[in-house]
C-alpha cells in the first residue's frame, strides 16, 4: 500500500482563519486535505528583530514621502522563520503566496501559488506605488528568485502568468494557471424573499478606496435620481466612510467577520438575495468575490 503524502502547507496566516486571503488559505488547506492528503501547517513568521527594522522603515517613509513594503525587503526575508519539525515530516512542500521559501534549502518539491507578481502590481496597487527605491529592486530580487526556486508555479490568471514569463524569465511549462474559486460553503442557506420593489445592492470589500466604494455609493445615488429605487448594502469597512453617513438609500453593515459563524450566515444571506453584486474596484488580482457571488446565483 503506497504511503499517503504529506504535503507541509507554507503560510504566516493560520489555516483555520477564514479571512486569511479571504479565505483563500483556509479553503486551499481543506481542499488538499479533502483530496486524501496528510496537511500539515508549516508556520512562517518573522523574528522579533523585525519590528526594529519596521520602525526603521517607518522613519524613512516619512522622511522621503514614499511607501514601503516589508515583506518585499531582503531583511525581512532573511528574518522570516519557519518551523523546522514539521518540515521534515513534509514530502511536498506548497506556498500559497508565501515568499518564505525565499532562502529555503531543500530537495523537497516546491509548488508556489500567486494571484500575481511583484512586477505586476507595482504601481498597480496604491500601497504598492511611489515605494522606496531599494524596495523596489528587493521586490524583484526576493520574486525572482522564489518563482526561481519552485519546482511549479501556480498563477491564478494568465495576467499573472505572463508577468513572470516576461518579466523574470520564468519557463512557460513551468507554469501552470487555475483560477480561484468560491471561498464559501453553500450547503444550507435560505434566498430570502425581498417585501419591497428596490433594487438590492450589495457591495463587499475591506478596503474602501481599492474596491470604489464611493463610486458605487454615487451609482445608487443616479439611480435613485432616475426614479430606480435602490438599496445598497455595504459589507466590509471596519469604519464608517464619510460618505455613509446620514443617506437614507445606504444599509452599513460594516465588517463581517467569516470565523463567527453568525457573521459568516449574514454575508450567505446577503449574498443570496441581493439582486446586484456592485464592485467598481480600481485594482484587482483575481476577483474571489465574484466566484463568490456567482457560486450563489
Amino acid at each position: 500500500m503506497e504511503k499517503q503524502k504529506t504535503i507541509g502547507f507554507i503560510s504566516y496566516a493560520d489555516p483555520k482563519d477564514k479571512t486569511a486571503w479571504s479565505g483563500t488559505i483556509h479553503h486551499l488547506y481543506n481542499s488538499i486535505e479533502n483530496s486524501g492528503y496528510n496537511v500539515i501547517w508549516i508556520k512562517a513568521r518573522f523574528s522579533k528583530w523585525i519590528k526594529y527594522y519596521q520602525k526603521f522603515l517607518n522613519r524613512l517613509s516619512k522622511q522621503s514621502n514614499k511607501h514601503y513594503s516589508i515583506a518585499h525587503t531582503l531583511l525581512a526575508a532573511y528574518l522570516t522563520r519557519l518551523d523546522k519539525k514539521d518540515f521534515k515530516k513534509a514530502d511536498i512542500l506548497f506556498s500559497p503566496g508565501c515568499t518564505a521559501i525565499y532562502k529555503l534549502k531543500t530537495d523537497k518539491p516546491i509548488i508556489y501559488l500567486a494571484d500575481a507578481t511583484f512586477k505586476s502590481i507595482h504601481n498597480y496597487y496604491d500601497e504598492f506605488s511611489n515605494l522606496l527605491s531599494f524596495n523596489i529592486r528587493e521586490g524583484n530580487i526576493i520574486e525572482k528568485k522564489v518563482l526561481t526556486k519552485a519546482t511549479h508555479i501556480i498563477h491564478a490568471s494568465d495576467w499573472a502568468k505572463q508577468s513572470a514569463i516576461i518579466d523574470y524569465g520564468i519557463p512557460n511549462d513551468k507554469i501552470s494557471v487555475l483560477e480561484f474559486g468560491a471561498n464559501i460553503t453553500t450547503q444550507s442557506y435560505n434566498k430570502s424573499q425581498k417585501k419591497d420593489q428596490a433594487l438590492h445592492i450589495l457591495f463587499l470589500g475591506v478596503d474602501w478606496q481599492r474596491k470604489g466604494g464611493d463610486i458605487a455609493i454615487e451609482t445608487c445615488k443616479i439611480l435613485n435620481a432616475q426614479g430606480i429605487k435602490s438599496i445598497i448594502h455595504i459589507i466590509g469597512p471596519v469604519e464608517t466612510p464619510k460618505s455613509c453617513k446620514g443617506i437614507p438609500y445606504i444599509d452599513f453593515i460594516g465588517f463581517l467577520n467569516k470565523n463567527d459563524q453568525c457573521d459568516y450566515e449574514k454575508i450567505i444571506q446577503y449574498m443570496s438575495s441581493s439582486d446586484i453584486l456592485l464592485l467598481p474596484t480600481k485594482a484587482e488580482c483575481a476577483g474571489i468575490v465574484f466566484a463568490d457571488t456567482v457560486i450563489l446565483c
